[in-house]
């Protein structure tokens, strides 16, 4: 939830009794907000006057200091049916002017005198007062408190600034978390539509200057440099009698050797690739395909070379890659291959969808773009204290993401998500703008057939 506005801690409430049964709670600081319930009633009166400041202070309005409820003058009397009359002249009556405060005091002094009489305690103290020297009394105490009344607005003033400031950085922080969520999410829509790469923040390292990024830049002598394996030298530095006082430890070539810089160099090759068929580039998409048939190729060789410790490694694997081959009488004959492994029987794959389809990409990409938020700060919060997902910013996110976050949960992973939520996930990324592949309330329902098979052809490879 967003946070709180400041402006409300510095509100206090103050309680009357008018009638026997009756309660009338009100707000000080905002002018005219109260409410009268019924006594058993009464938890609920702060939280209604509460959201009530709230909405009065988000349009704008500024509490203003109306006192500390602090009591200046009580006048008491007990009658003989022992019923008691109070009033209390508190430190609100300090805002009047001196006209004002006479108005008022006369007006009080009236009632008092016509309902309880002239014989009353002040303080606790039994005393006599006419009609004009309570009205004296009354204007007199209230000056007196005039003083610790203005000292106290001085302070209501400076918190009323402080919670001002507080408000202004919450609101920014609130503005930058909530430009963040709706960068997250457009990201992970526009590569559901489009195949860009998705960058996940909580991964993301300082710029280094790492290998795989300027090997090519290098001759063949560095390159062969880096193929050296790590060397971890140690100095140390003794006194005079022998003793070390000082050591250091440094790693030259950290991480190379022989596999590491094949691995590096590799690696920034498919990289390069890989960036290219991203861009729509078919030389590189051609590359890519030769390059995991040359892949398969070499697999099965090995397989063939090593056959005792590919039946050992056999029980931990979960399927083999046969759909890389189109050929029927390839993959029959990797299928008698598999026998002689104690590989598990491969599952059925459905022919509806083929691997390369763009409904097959569409579920794929959705998938991965679902992995991507649930991994990306301010959408996987730490849990609260008591083991529950926090849902702080839960109110910032479209109702598919809501629904793939209790799925999620419900399921403890985040790998594996039902297909009427991605199909939701993927309806959002169709129809998120105006120049979005989809017009909005627009749901194919051939294109919904064809990405459910998607999901369950996908799900049947990865089983």
């Amino acid at each position: 939830m967003p946070s709180e506005n400041a402006l409300l801690d510095l509100l206090s409430y103050q309680f009357s009794y008018p009638e026997p049964g009756i309660v009338v709670a009100t707000c000080l600081g905002l002018a005219n907000l109260s409410a009268r319930v019924q006594e058993n009633h009464q938890e609920s009166i702060i939280q209604h006057l509460r959201n009530e400041a709230k909405k009065r202070i988000e349009a704008g309005e500024i509490p203003q200091f109306s006192g500390k409820s602090r009591d200046l003058l009580t006048l008491s009397r007990t009658s003989k049916k022992k019923e008691t009359s109070i009033l209390w002249i508190r430190d609100s009556w300090c805002v009047f002017d001196d006209k004002q405060l006479a108005t008022q005091a006369e007006r009080a002094a009236r009632d008092w005198i016509q309902h309880v009489g002239v014989r009353f305690h002040v303080e606790n103290k039994a005393s006599r007062h006419s009609f004009a020297s309570l009205t004296q009394l009354i204007c007199r105490t209230v000056k007196d408190g005039r003083k610790q009344y203005f000292k106290d607005k001085e302070e209501w003033d400076l918190r009323v600034a402080t919670a001002q400031q507080e408000n202004a950085k919450r609101k920014a922080s609130d503005a930058a978390i909530k430009s963040m969520i709706d960068w997250l999410l457009n990201e992970a829509q526009r590569y559901i539509v489009s195949g860009g790469r998705l960058n996940e923040l909580s991964n993301k390292k300082p710029p280094a200057n790492s290998p795989a990024e300027n090997w090519h830049l290098r001759n063949f002598d560095q390159f062969n440099l880096r193929a050296r394996p790590q060397q971890i030298h140690k100095e140390e530095t003794k006194d005079a009698e022998g003793r070390i006082i000082k050591s250091r430890s440094w790693c030259e070539n950290a991480g190379g050797g022989e596999i590491a810089a094949a691995v590096e160099q590799a690696k920034f090759m498919l990289e390069g690739i890989v960036q290219r068929a991203e861009r729509g580039s078919e030389e590189a998409m051609a590359w890519l395909y030769h390059l995991s048939m040359f892949l398969t190729q070499k697999f099965w060789l090995v397989i063939e070379a090593q056959p005792d410790l590919a039946c050992r490694l056999s029980a931990t694997w979960n399927y083999v890659p046969i759909h890389w081959n189109d050929s029927p009488g390839t993959i029959k004959r990797i299928k008698a291959k598999t026998k002689r492994l104690q590989i598990p029987k491969l599952p059925p794959v459905s022919l509806k969808v083929q691997p390369d389809s763009p409904h097959q990409q569409a579920a794929s990409r959705t998938i991965s773009a679902l992995n991507y938020l649930m991994r990306s700060p301010f959408i996987s919060m730490p849990p609260m204290p008591n083991g529950e997902r926090c849902k702080m910013f839960d109110e910032r996110f479209p109702n598919w993401l809501r629904k793939a976050i209790d799925f999620a949960d419900q399921q403890q992973s985040d790998t594996h998500f039902d297909e009427g939520i991605l199909w939701e996930t993927y309806a959002a990324a169709m129809t998120a703008k105006p120049d979005s592949p989809w017009k909005k309330q627009s749901r194919p329902r051939k294109a919904k057939e064809k990405f459910i098979q998607a999901i369950k052809a996908r799900r049947t490879k990865t089983l």
